[in-house]
């Protein structure tokens, strides 16, 4: 997990139980998401993303889910 989201897991209990609930395929898709930026800006960009959709529980690829 790279240190900036881990930091942000330690720091809010709400988006760490939602990242525990998550599959290890669907935890490796934020991180390789986050990793693959090339730029500072987009890599932070996509941190701040992934902060708010882990809060609400939703995975990487959740527009894409069949609705339940």
């Amino acid at each position: 997990v790279p240190t900036d989201l881990a930091a942000a897991l330690r720091a809010d209990a709400t988006m760490r139980t939602h990242w525990e609930a998550f599959t290890p395929g669907k935890r490796r898709d934020y991180i390789e998401w986050i990793v693959g930026a090339k730029q500072p800006a987009t890599r932070a960009r996509r941190l701040a993303t992934t902060i708010a959709w882990v809060r609400e529980g939703k995975s990487q690829n959740w527009r894409y889910e069949a609705k339940r």
